[in-house]
């Protein structure tokens, strides 16, 4: 099993408070190259392996809703939907955030973390919510395995 405890980086259904008052009545732009998910203000939310071993891996992907572009968020959800589900060679995690105006689905992260060969690794896929002009950007675990 692997020694990573990701106590150094805080959960995301503990910060989602935080992350709603960073990007709530604000818009999306739409999804750059890198796959972040960019706002009307310049706000970026991106998904990305903060700590993985061997050949476990974690990925997360945004889609984006086009006929919502023009409305604003109202909210954001996460939902873990397995937690180390055994995959027949180690295990997965996986979890959906959504943004959201009112209950419609504005974009959707598709999250997934697995622990390689075995189980004997382990990968952390993160948030980063970045706002301009704040010197205190937020940083979450999403799923880890």
């Amino acid at each position: 099993m692997s020694w990573y405890t990701g106590e150094d980086q805080p959960l995301i259904s503990d910060k989602l408070s935080e992350i709603r008052e960073r990007i709530e009545g604000k818009r999306i732009d739409g999804v750059d190259g890198r796959g972040d998910l960019i706002l009307d203000d310049g706000t970026v939310l991106r998904l990305y392996e903060s700590a993985q071993d061997c050949c476990a891996s974690a990925y997360g992907d945004w889609v984006v809703e086009p006929d919502y572009l023009d409305a604003i968020i109202t909210g954001v959800r996460y939902d873990l939907l397995a937690d180390r589900e055994d995959n027949g060679d180690g295990s997965d995690s996986r979890a959906t955030i959504t943004i959201l105006h009112n209950q419609n689905p504005l974009a959707l992260a598709d999250c997934i973390a697995n622990d390689g060969n075995g189980g004997y690794y382990f990968s952390v896929l993160s948030l980063s919510v970045v706002v301009p002009g704040r010197e205190d950007d937020l940083d979450v675990r999403v799923v880890e395995a």
